[in-house]
């Protein structure tokens, strides 16, 4: 069994993500300190799930359910009151899925015989910031990263995920993150069909 932790922005709040990979993959979001109230967009946690390969982007999400182990004046599960309020959204074409995109990816390379350069500009399209960002994008077969810049790119080949580094974890609304990398190919060279960014399709530029 692996566990890790993560810092991570929900709808404006930070909390620190679970992750354990044994027989049952399990997502925790756990607040660092007490809170008394909390509202969030429920997709914040379905893009986390799709970012790690544990839902995927063009499935519809049907059903959510949500619980709560509030612990109070020590240990044990207690609260004097406790209530929640759903807000279901507008009725009527829910569209496909995951909405429309929120990002613009341009992939810009140079190759040669036998290897490759990309460089790799996300803007944010949104009118909110992303506070820690994930693309993910496959490699055509054949392709094999050997180095990266400003990114963290895992893993070499196939389905690929490139995360920010510290200093690059946040893209202001309208903003841009760049990074890119060098690898080699067999056969004829081709570009990745498509991005997403923490779970989100993205449009090319």
């Amino acid at each position: 069994m692996r566990r890790s932790w993560e810092r991570r922005q929900v709808t404006g709040t930070a909390v620190e993500l679970e992750a354990v990979d044994g027989s049952n993959d399990v997502l925790s979001f756990v607040a660092p300190s007490a809170i008394s109230s909390w509202t969030f967009d429920v997709m914040d946690f379905a893009r986390q799930a799709v970012s790690r390969g544990l839902a995927q982007n063009n499935r519809y999400l049907t059903s959510v359910q949500a619980g709560f182990e509030p612990w109070q004046n020590g240990t044990g599960l207690a609260v004097t009151s406790f209530s929640s309020t759903v807000n279901k959204g507008s009725s009527g074409d829910p569209g496909g899925p995951g909405g429309s995109a929120a990002c613009k990816v341009a992939y810009t390379t140079n190759v040669w015989q036998g290897g490759f350069t990309a460089d790799v500009t996300v803007t944010n399209t949104s009118s909110t910031p992303v506070s820690g960002w994930k693309l993910a994008f496959t490699l055509p077969t054949g392709q094999q990263i050997t180095s990266d810049w400003n990114a963290n790119v895992s893993p070499s080949s196939g389905a690929v995920t490139a995360s920010n580094v510290g200093y690059n974890e946040q893209i202001t609304a309208g903003g841009q993150a760049s990074f890119g990398f060098q690898g080699t190919y067999g056969g004829t060279f081709a570009k990745p069909s498509g991005f997403s960014l923490n779970g989100t399709a993205c449009t090319t530029a």
